[in-house]
């Protein structure tokens, strides 16, 4: 199976969320492993490891390119000039405060991050990433477009002309926490854990000031940071990986 890439906002490893979620996901996706997992109070630890498996395997992010298999083998090196490039047209930014949310309903939904308030910059960031990256981007499989199962007409446009499905209009920043929680009670009780064990990052400002391209050697494997890319008048990027 190729590699597939990916551009992500993702926090520093100084950044306050990260050091606050890294433990709860069970993994340092910027350094490539696994950490001790931490749990929120008054979750059962065996339920919490299920249920954040799949945001740890992606590792901590928002999604601004979604994840895509090259074009052709060999433009890797080009592939992270070129995210660089879209980084440096950027300056640094922040989102007001974070806001704790449920997004989709039941099991088809999640607990994310997302901003209090709406932020135009986002939009501009995540258009560029998508837009200028594309040209990297192999076609979808077909068994990719049929595991998105029922979609709107805009979200099966955006899925042929862009490989993911919720961009551009349909684009919502959000910092994917958990998978699905079908119950209403646990789902209440995991929401109460995560926002004391989020405190200090809840309603704080959160910084974007870098793009981090992110590689996963194959399918079966976790995703992990090649290198986080700064935004102008930011000083170095910083390898991570």
């Amino acid at each position: 199976m190729p590699a597939r890439y990916a551009v992500y906002y993702a926090p520093s490893a100084g950044d306050v969320l990260h050091q606050a979620m890294t433990p709860l996901l069970g993994r340092d996706a910027l350094g490539g492993l696994n950490v001790p997992q931490a749990t929120p109070p008054g979750v059962d630890p065996v339920f919490w490891k299920a249920v954040t498996r799949v945001p740890a395997h992606y590792g901590l992010h928002a999604t601004l390119k979604a994840p895509f298999e090259l074009r052709h083998s060999g433009m890797d090196s080009q592939l992270l000039r070129s995210t660089g490039e879209v980084a440096s047209r950027f300056l640094p930014f922040a989102i007001p405060s974070l806001s704790l949310a449920y997004l989709g309903k039941e099991e088809k939904g999640f607990y994310a991050l997302v901003p209090s308030t709406k932020c135009s910059l986002l939009s501009f960031l995540e258009r560029a990433c998508v837009m200028d990256l594309d040209a990297f981007r192999a076609p979808l499989k077909t068994e990719d477009v049929a595991r998105r199962g029922h979609l709107s007409l805009e979200e099966r446009s955006n899925l042929y002309m862009w490989g993911y499905h919720r961009v551009l209009d349909s684009f919502q920043f959000h910092i994917t926490l958990t998978d699905g929680i079908a119950d209403a009670g646990l789902r209440a009780l995991v929401g109460a854990g995560l926002r004391k064990a989020l405190e200090g990052v809840l309603d704080a400002p959160l910084r974007i000031d870098a793009l981090t391209l992110f590689k996963q050697e194959n399918r079966n494997r976790p995703f992990s940071a090649v290198a986080r890319l700064p935004f102008a008048n930011v000083q170095t990027a910083q390898e991570t990986a």
